[in-house]
């Protein structure tokens, strides 16, 4: 799933957003995964918008 995500990263942005797509993934319950998708979001939503 990270792969698809990352399909339109900037390579030199690539590992960032890996690792913090990462956190998402690999989150325990519900909770916490959309705690981190949350916290994705406002690091990367500006430069990469959905």
């Amino acid at each position: 799933m990270v792969r698809n995500s990352v399909k339109y990263v900037s390579y030199k942005d690539l590992k960032l957003v890996t690792a913090d797509l990462k956190a998402v993934y690999s989150a325990i319950n519900e909770a916490e995964g959309l705690r981190e998708l949350q916290n994705f979001a406002k690091k990367w939503d500006e430069k990469y918008p959905v």
